[in-house]
Parts: C-alpha cells; sequence; structure tokens
C-alpha cells in the first residue's frame, strides 16, 4: 500500500514575508475578502515596532480602532472565544 503525502501547512509562522506574501494572493482571489484598509505592526530585532497602513484611507482615529480590534480578537482567542 502506497501513502498519500499531503502538506499541512505550506508556510512557516515564523516566515512573515511569506505569510504576508500568501495573504495578498489570498485577498487578490477574492478569498479573504477585499477590505479597503490594511494596518500592518511591524516589530523590529530592537524591540521597536513599526505600524503601516495600506489601502483607500490613511485616518490615525481608524488605524486606532482597526487595531483595538485586533487587540480584542487576539485576546478572545487567547481566552479560547
Amino acid at each position: 500500500m502506497l501513502a498519500e503525502v499531503k502538506t499541512l501547512y505550506e508556510d512557516n509562522l515564523r516566515d512573515a514575508p511569506a505569510l504576508l506574501r500568501r495573504l495578498a494572493d489570498r485577498i487578490e482571489r477574492g478569498e479573504k475578502g477585499a477590505g479597503p484598509v490594511v494596518n500592518v505592526v511591524l516589530e523590529l530585532d530592537d524591540g521597536s515596532v513599526e505600524v503601516y497602513e495600506m489601502g483607500e484611507t490613511s485616518y490615525v482615529l481608524a488605524a486606532i480602532g482597526r487595531l483595538q480590534l485586533g487587540i480584542a480578537h487576539l485576546a478572545a482567542m487567547r481566552a479560547g472565544k
């Protein structure tokens, strides 16, 4: 009997550029929706962070709101909700 090999994960979660490329591909194919704005928080080697906003608007308060929603989502995932 021959075994069938299946790929469980195509990305390594430690490979941020590959994950971002795959996310962009999924957005372009319509698999993730085409939200008008994307925020990315990049942690640098020295512990500092950079925040990027890409899309149709560049409104600081809206970015703060989106990032706060992201925090709430991560906290809910951590709590198992």
